[in-house]
């Protein structure tokens, strides 16, 4: 053959090199399968959830709506669950804004 050892070493040198990177480039293929594949489960079970947590809240409605005094307590959490909220608010607020005097005053 008029190929010299110099150029079929480069070759094979070559060749070996595309095949690694081809392993490679199919292994991370295969990982990000596995976490699109995780994610797609994780999305399946949260949708469950978010059902699961709507027929709960719908049967407790309608218990709070058969007995009032039920009805009233669910009306007393519901408000103690906005000030919390409105609390909580104020207090992320407060801690932004401090923050932002903080790091523009440096």
């Amino acid at each position: 053959s008029g190929v010299s050892p110099h150029v079929s070493l480069q070759v094979q040198g070559s060749t070996g090199a595309l095949l690694r990177e081809r392993g490679q480039i199919q292994s991370s293929t295969n990982a990000v399968d596995e976490v699109l594949a995780q994610a797609a489960s994780v999305s399946s079970n949260l949708i469950q959830q978010r059902h699961l947590f709507t027929n709960i809240t719908d049967k407790v409605l309608a218990v709070g709506a058969r007995f009032p005094v039920v009805n009233g307590l669910l009306n007393a959490i519901r408000r103690k669950k906005s000030k919390d909220t409105i609390v909580l608010s104020a207090v992320i607020g407060i801690c932004t804004l401090f923050t932002l005097i903080y790091l523009l005053a440096k």
